[in-house]
């Protein structure tokens, strides 16, 4: 049986997603609490003797997408029956307030794949992610001034700005293509700016001829003193022609002398030029996860 758990059920249920620790359980629904993602669904599966066997959680993120989280199946069955599970807490989430449904997985995790692909989520990518660390004062050159180019600060007031240079930037894009068309660009520059700490400061725009081209996107996150690299991308128009190392050049001496470890980032694998920038930048692959997705139509 699939059914949400009672209050007096809960941190039996968010346990069953963390090897049984009902410790580690606590700490989740605190972080939930205090980061203000809450959980948006949480359906448990039950046996025959009314003992909980599996749970799924649905954690809001900005943006209008929602994280699942699901206990690891032992073997095909169990896959098929979480894969259940998956789907009833898919059907639990309100449209208003989520548009896409987003799950990551360890590669290695053949059962955790097939649980969410049951639960009628897609592939979307597998995903590198890399790491360097915080650039030394002075370590990395300032960006030489060229005609007709200039990086500078984002100015949130020019909000439609991003939104629309976000769009243009999605035009052919080799990074986690099937995500184009799925959201609303307020949404994606919502999601962009809820990751870590937003700071206008260490977002820069790339303008050729005073027309946005580009942009580079970072933020803190104090509780792992680490930056994020969230996002980088060039309109089409501005590809192939090294405006992505400059843009990238022009973050890292930005970031230089902090105080922070370390800067990660996550890329698709099948996105062979930004894989080979993020190497000559002195990036080095972590660890790799399976990204799965599932669209919410609203129509």
């Amino acid at each position: 049986m699939i059914r949400e758990p009672g209050k007096d059920e809960l941190l039996e249920a968010v346990s069953k997603l963390i090897h049984g620790d009902r410790h580690a359980a606590v700490r989740f629904l605190e972080y939930t609490r205090t980061t203000g993602l809450g959980i948006e669904a949480i359906r448990s599966l039950y046996n025959d003797s009314g003992g909980i066997e599996g749970t799924v959680i649905a954690v809001a993120n900005p943006g209008r997408t929602t994280m699942l989280f699901a206990t690891s199946p032992a073997g095909e069955a169990r896959a098929e029956q979480m894969g259940g599970a998956i789907q009833e807490t898919i059907k639990a989430l309100d449209p208003a307030r989520t548009s896409l449904v987003q799950a990551l997985v360890d590669p290695r995790s053949t059962w955790d794949q097939k649980a969410f692909l049951h639960g009628g989520l897609e592939q979307l990518a597998v995903l590198q992610y890399h790491e360097r660390a915080v650039p030394r004062s002075g370590s990395i050159p300032e960006v030489e001034a060229t005609t007709g180019v200039r990086i500078g600060p984002w100015n949130p007031d020019q909000r439609q700005l991003m939104v629309d240079l976000l769009g243009s930037t999605y035009e052919q894009t080799l990074d986690c293509p099937g995500l184009c068309g799925l959201r609303d660009g307020h949404d994606i520059l919502d999601g962009h700016m809820g990751v870590g700490s937003f700071d206008p400061a260490i977002w820069l725009v790339l303008w050729l001829d005073q027309i946005p081209a580009g942009v580079i996107m970072f933020s803190a996150t104090p509780a792992s003193n680490t930056l994020e690299l969230v996002y980088l991308g060039l309109a089409k128009a501005a590809r192939g022609q090294g405006y992505g190392r400059l843009l990238l050049q022009a973050g890292l001496h930005l970031l230089s002398g902090r105080k922070e470890r370390s800067i990660m980032l996550a890329v698709d694998k099948m996105n062979t030029p930004a894989l080979g920038l993020y190497a000559s930048a002195g990036f080095r692959k972590s660890l790799e996860r399976i990204a799965l997705i599932h669209s919410i139509d609203v129509r």
